[in-house]
């Protein structure tokens, strides 16, 4: 895989992958098609609708693989790019694409290695994940500590329970980490102008979107060869 390739590479070009991990997703929407409410329901179900497959030319048009869903106001159609960066050198480790209704939780754990790395001259060391609330809970802190990772996952606050002027400030620290994973998602979508995908099929949109992460890996080793003097 040219992505996974890339980023053996990266040592030959001093680049080293050893500070904490950021973990987080972001859509990647598909021209909207629409469906009658009986044939969205079949496609979730993996299905294709009879009225979608009796012609060749209209069933090699519609994308059986994407999803509609909504985060607050907005409505998206499509897939999901979640990925794991470095949050020091803001390169993608490692990604995954689901459809757009996927939560963000599902392929988390998948993303990050069994064990994580340890800092050779500090024993007592842990190398933190950064991620927002979406990601938080009780299972998901207990596996990241048995795999030797420091949960730095933002709190959130529950009816009847808010978070208490400790857990703030503990957020705030780590929204200021978490948040440079946003730049390599700003980064992708500025350079791209229109990032819709014109693929049908999520075997299309893994390729494209695989592709994107690499591009984007390129162009920020560019970057830090001109701003850290990287040979």
């Amino acid at each position: 895989m040219l992505f996974d390739r890339f980023y053996s590479e990266l040592g030959n070009y001093g680049v080293t992958i050893k500070s904490g991990i950021a973990v987080d997703g972001t859509f990647v929407d598909v021209p909207k098609q629409h469906f009658h409410q009986d044939e969205y329901a079949q496609i979730k179900k993996g299905e294709k609708p009879e009225a979608r497959t009796y012609k060749p030319a209209v069933e090699s048009q519609t994308d059986f693989d994407a999803r509609y869903t909504k985060k607050g106001n907005e409505k998206h159609y499509g897939y999901k790019n979640h990925v794991e960066a470095d949050v020091d050198t803001k390169m993608i480790t490692d990604y995954e694409v689901t459809n757009a209704s996927v939560h963000d939780s599902t392929p988390f754990l998948d993303l990050l290695p069994d064990k994580a790395k340890k800092d050779e001259q500090n024993k007592e060391y842990k190398q933190p994940v950064f991620a927002d609330s979406a990601y938080k809970s009780a299972e998901i802190d207990k596996e990241l500590q048995r795999r030797g990772f420091d949960p730095q996952i933002i709190e959130r606050a529950y009816r009847n329970n808010p978070l208490t002027d400790e857990q703030k400030a503990s957020n705030n620290l780590k929204s200021k980490v978490r948040c440079r994973i946003e730049h390599i998602f700003g980064a992708q979508k500025m350079r791209m102008g229109n990032e819709i995908l014109r693929t049908i099929g999520i075997i299309r949109a893994k390729f494209q979107i695989g592709m994107r992460n690499l591009v984007y890996n390129m162009s920020r080793l560019v970057s830090l060869k001109r701003v850290k003097g990287v040979k």
